[in-house]
């Protein structure tokens, strides 16, 4: 798989997972969007944010709140900057 920072030019580096689950359910998450427009990926993490939101489902996929809060963060951030390259 490409370095995060080479999928496109508003992606950024992602931050460091300490659980492997976390890792892989990015990996499988980021690699679904590489293909899609903007536009489709802001629809997709509009879609997705909230259900990662829950602590939950979280914990019992054996993913530590730290790793959640850096998910969430990273995609939000994600979604936020492919919404300002639709602007754009």
């Amino acid at each position: 798989m490409k370095p995060w920072h080479q999928i496109d030019g508003y992606c950024f580096r992602w931050p460091k997972l300490s659980s492997d689950v976390a890792k892989q359910r990015v990996e499988t998450m980021i690699e679904h969007m590489i293909e899609m427009t903007p536009t489709e990926r802001v629809e997709y993490l509009d879609k997705w944010i909230p259900a990662l939101r829950d602590p939950k489902a979280a914990a019992k996929a054996g993913i530590s709140a730290f790793d959640q809060h850096l998910v969430i963060t990273a995609l939000t951030t994600w979604r936020e900057d492919n919404r300002e390259r639709i602007a754009a």
